[in-house]
């Protein structure tokens, strides 16, 4: 069974609907779970947020399958994802990752582990992603007889990947290199890949997913995703690097399977009149003004917004 490892940060609103949907996995119990929290200093903003996330958390630490790593130092968001990864793959060659906003269906566990087995060896796959958008019809044709489809788009919305495709990431990017493929990345990759690569190497922000994605790109590497999502992101409230949107919340209505056929051809082109490849990465995005906007915008406005809607959108 391949191992899970679980980053937490604040968002204690959400920690029990996410294990809760885990636990409905018949491979739960038998999965080795790996679950990273990140340090706060007890002068910081975030002591008190986090201190209710550890408590939250004592329910789940004597289950003999999970082992918590708390971080005694600040790590940051994409330092606390990178080294813990890179320290699983320390000890294995596949590992699924989730973060703490990410809800599961009841097959998840069953489609990563059939996923990840199934394209170990095939270099063409970067990683495997569990997400896909609620309104998959509008892009994938019904006549389409797989249970997934590729995409050069990676995604960080509960996925895995293997040891020799991890080794591939690097956590800096020129902007000379983002700048000579900016029209590659826009178009395969999305606008709002575009404007994170930015945010990570030009400004130094806490993210790290828009690099690996770009990785997959300069690599001609795809990414599986499900046609029916397997992950209902719930993150989008204000409360952590996201903004605000429910676009990305699935209902997980659909029949249960036990064995997937996943597809051997890796070319979106093969497709193209069953998966319309475009359509799927706009619905990543945001209006392209609110990018601009966004972007331009200081980080720490950015904060100050976000803390004054947090209380109200937060369940």
């Amino acid at each position: 069974m391949t191992p899970l490892a679980i980053f937490l940060w604040k968002k204690h609103h959400c920690l029990h609907k996410v294990f809760r949907s885990l636990e409905l996995n018949k491979e739960f119990k038998k999965t080795k779970v790996y679950i990273f929290v990140d340090y706060a200093n007890s002068l910081s903003e975030e002591y008190t947020e986090n201190c209710i996330l550890k408590n939250k958390l004592n329910k789940y630490i004597h289950y003999k399958n999970i082992k918590v790593i708390f971080r005694t130092k600040k790590y940051g968001l994409r330092k606390n994802i990178i080294n813990g990864i890179s320290h699983l793959f320390k000890f294995y060659k596949q590992v699924i990752i989730l973060e703490d906003d990410l809800i599961v269906s009841k097959d998840f566990l069953t489609y990563m582990n059939q996923s990840l087995n199934f394209y170990r060896n095939n270099k063409s796959v970067l990683s495997i992603s569990a997400f896909n958008h609620k309104d998959y019809e509008n892009f994938i044709s019904e006549n389409y007889k797989y249970d997934n489809f590729f995409s050069k788009r990676a995604s960080s919305w509960g996925w895995g990947t293997w040891k020799d495709r991890w080794e591939m990431n690097k956590k800096k990017i020129s902007y000379l290199e983002i700048k000579k493929n900016k029209k590659k990345i826009i178009k395969f990759l999305g606008q709002d890949v575009y404007f994170s690569l930015l945010n990570i190497n030009l400004k130094n922000y806490d993210l790290w997913a828009a690099n690996w994605c770009f990785v997959g790109l300069k690599k001609n590497m795809y990414t599986s995703y499900p046609v029916k999502s397997k992950i209902s992101n719930i993150g989008f409230d204000g409360t952590g690097q996201g903004g605000f949107s429910n676009k990305f919340i699935n209902s997980f209505n659909f029949k249960l399977k036990k064995n997937f056929n996943l597809s051997n051809h890796i070319d979106p082109s093969l497709f193209k009149f069953e998966i319309e490849s475009e359509k799927f990465i706009s619905r990543f995005s945001q209006n392209i003004l609110l990018q601009h906007l966004k972007y331009f915008m200081p980080l720490n406005y950015k904060k100050f917004i976000k803390k004054i809607f947090k209380n109200i959108l937060i369940k």
